[in-house]
């Protein structure tokens, strides 16, 4: 398993950009708008590798200098449950960590409620629908770079 991030516009993006369609676009029966693919190479792009294919992917998209979004985080179905997204969320977390980041942002469908939960967000808001899916925002605030996320 390796956790790596991907450039923009390259073939390991495409990869990516595929990875991320099959397995949240696609169940959906969603296209890829422009809007949705609007300013993806100012957004960073993770993803998680198991012999060689993309298993998991996230992006991370600043709102500002303190504050990120965690956006199109998804584990392929075979891999659930078995620890890989809480690797990718903390490889994540740690960008943010480096980055000085104070506050970390997801909208979360509530079917990952519990498993961000379990990682320490907490829920703001209503429930709402975001691209057909019942979901909920989620935060996890960081203190400061000396100490742990909470």
């Amino acid at each position: 398993m390796k956790i790596t991030e991907v450039t923009y516009g390259t073939k390991e993006y495409q990869s990516l950009l595929d990875f991320r369609y099959i397995n949240l676009r696609k169940p959906l029966n969603l296209q890829w708008s422009s809007e949705d693919l609007d300013n993806e190479q100012n957004q960073i792009h993770c993803a998680l590798f198991i012999n060689n294919q993309i298993h998991g992917s996230c992006l991370i998209k600043s709102e500002n200098n303190k504050v990120i979004r965690i956006r199109q985080m998804a584990i392929s179905k075979e891999f659930q449950k078995k620890g890989y997204g809480k690797k990718l969320l903390v490889f994540a977390e740690s960008l943010a960590l480096k980055k000085k980041i104070t506050k970390i942002i997801i909208t979360a469908r509530l079917s990952a409620l519990e498993f961000y939960q379990k990682s320490g967000y907490k829920v703001i808001g209503e429930k709402f629908i975001d691209v057909t899916v019942e979901s909920i925002k989620m935060v996890k605030i960081i203190k400061n770079d000396e100490e742990k996320l909470y």
